[in-house]
């Protein structure tokens, strides 16, 4: 259940009564009312009101995760049936809440709760933070977090103060790291495009989620590819495609792939279901 990680962070470091319940609409006119699959967002707040069914706020991190709210949809839409209610939705989920595993971790996280509001200490920071270890982080960030906290000479924190510094440090590096990685993406992808602007209209390429220059249009592709002597390299694809983005990510993004394609060929990129 190592999914469940990031929705356990969340639940821990934002809301001190984690794990608590909280009132809301009543349950029964949550639950007879019809799921609208066309916005997700109407979806997402709805479950988060089931609060009123008895659940905490653990249980709704847990059933609100994307992928356990999209696998109910598509499961869903494959029945081809009348689209279904909370009630349907609150039956299905409501197996995972009774799973042994699920029991302790829970019973895990009201003891992490709990450390979460102590005062942070170098000195016993190892046995305090014990039971994160797994339940949330790693022994790695454990020990990021710990170090944060010496060389900011954090004083009077609790736990829960020191690790949502780490995480928004975290995020932030991340953030980062991911703009510098896009700029240099485009740079490269300008640099290739160069290449084709003596032959081709360039204003028919355009850049993929999978960072590869395409034509989208067939004759468009196959004109630049004559007149740069290259092989035409069709790939069809699909706006709604699983087999498509399996392609995409195990194949396509490979660096190896990728520097064959655009050092001898012209990509052209057709969604057949467009």
């Amino acid at each position: 259940m190592r999914y469940l990680n990031y929705a356990l962070i969340f639940c821990l470091l934002a809301f001190p009564s984690c794990g608590q319940s909280q009132s809301a609409t009543s349950c029964e006119a949550i639950l007879k009312q019809k799921m609208n699959l066309e916005n997700p967002e109407s979806i997402f707040s709805n479950i988060r009101q089931l609060t009123a069914c008895g659940l905490d706020s653990m249980d709704i991190a847990t059933i609100s995760e994307p992928t356990v709210v999209g696998g109910f949809i598509v499961n869903w839409n494959g029945k081809g049936k009348e689209g279904p209610t909370y009630r349907d939705y609150f039956n299905q989920v409501s197996a995972t809440l009774h799973m042994p595993e699920y029991v302790a971790m829970k019973q895990d996280m009201a003891k992490a709760a709990r450390i979460m509001e102590k005062k942070a200490s170098a000195a016993t920071w190892e046995a305090d933070t014990k039971p994160l270890l797994e339940l949330a982080f790693t022994q790695e960030e454990l020990n990021e977090a710990r170090e944060l906290m010496l060389n900011n000479k954090y004083e009077q924190l609790t736990y829960r103060e020191v690790f949502f510094e780490y995480t928004s440090m975290k995020k932030s590096t991340l953030e980062n790291k991911q703009q510098n990685e896009l700029q240099a993406t485009e740079a490269s992808l300008l640099a290739i495009k160069a290449t084709y602007a003596p032959y081709c209209d360039t204003s028919l390429l355009a850049a993929t989620p999978y960072n590869l220059l395409a034509f989208q249009s067939y004759s468009a592709g196959l004109q630049c590819a004559k007149k740069m002597s290259r092989t035409a390299l069709v790939y069809f694809t699909g706006v709604n495609c699983v087999n498509s983005r399996k392609m995409e990510a195990a194949v396509l993004q490979n660096e190896g792939v990728k520097k064959v394609i655009e050092s001898g060929m012209v990509f052209i990129s057709l969604a057949c279901d467009d």
